[in-house]
């Protein structure tokens, strides 16, 4: 398994989630997150938005609403099948990991298309059996505001708004623009050895520079945390409910009190 999909188990009381957390848990295409497969989907197509660490490995989420279009076997723990572009029809071979929920063989796929944290990709089924179809809704390259990963002088992670160059629909509150992979790797380190409390309480002072009201929305901060440390939502979304020193200001916005 890849060290950037590598989760150590956070204690957490999953009680405290409320129904709108619960929602955004479904919503958000985790593998790790626990759900009885009653939310799979028989829909035609589905679409995710990357996080950091599955952009690093080059997988996708076999999610409940992900994992009714790839092949699966029970016998065996990797399922080879064929990756198809659904712009260029180009082949790449794709392997099912179902013992740790991913799929993995995009790794030159996301980087051929410059994609980042929140790049949406959509997937559907192949024409043939053992085909899946993946398709990043690229466009024509154009200079927008995103947040920007930088790391700062002190090897802290920084968040700035910067114009970068875009070229594949995103989701606004997901989306972080990463110039520098390799900087970036070396927050990894740090974030493993952090206090999950002091990594999350730090990332909403970060992030929270960014707008004028000092507010940040769970999802925003569950695709941040992920640049840095791998954790599914449901254990950030219980700290967020529980922690003294973060403030619930509606609608899954949070603030530091």
């Amino acid at each position: 398994i890849s060290p950037y999909l590598r989760y150590d188990d956070i204690e957490y009381d999953r009680s405290l989630l409320n129904p709108q957390m619960i929602a955004l848990e479904k919503q958000i295409d985790d593998e790790l997150s626990m759900f009885d497969e009653s939310i799979a989907s028989d829909a035609k197509e589905v679409t995710v938005s990357l996080i950091y660490p599955h952009l690093r490995a080059g997988t996708l989420p076999l999610s409940p609403r992900v994992r009714s279009f790839f092949p699966t076997a029970y016998e065996s723990p990797r399922v080879r099948f064929t990756l198809v572009d659904g712009k260029t029809k180009q082949k790449m071979p794709g392997w099912v990991a179902l013992e740790h929920g991913y799929v993995y063989g995009l790794r030159d796929w996301y980087k051929s298309h410059d994609l980042m944290p929140g790049s949406l990709i959509s997937i559907r089924r192949g024409e043939i059996p053992g085909e899946v179809i993946v398709e990043a809704k690229t466009y024509r390259a154009t200079k927008d505001w995103v947040r920007t990963v930088i790391v700062g002088a002190d090897g802290g992670i920084v968040f700035a708004m910067l114009k970068q160059s875009i070229s594949a629909e995103f989701n606004d509150r997901m989306v972080f623009a990463i110039p520098s992979l390799e900087a970036v790797d070396q927050l990894w380190t740090k974030g493993q050895n952090k206090s999950f409390d002091l990594l999350v309480v730090s990332m909403i002072g970060e992030l929270s520079k960014l707008t004028p009201q000092g507010h940040v929305h769970a999802q925003e901060l569950y695709s941040a945390v992920n640049i840095v440390r791998r954790v599914p939502p449901a254990p950030l979304f219980a700290l967020l409910a529980s922690h003294p020193e973060i403030a619930h200001v509606g609608d899954l916005h949070f603030r530091l009190s």
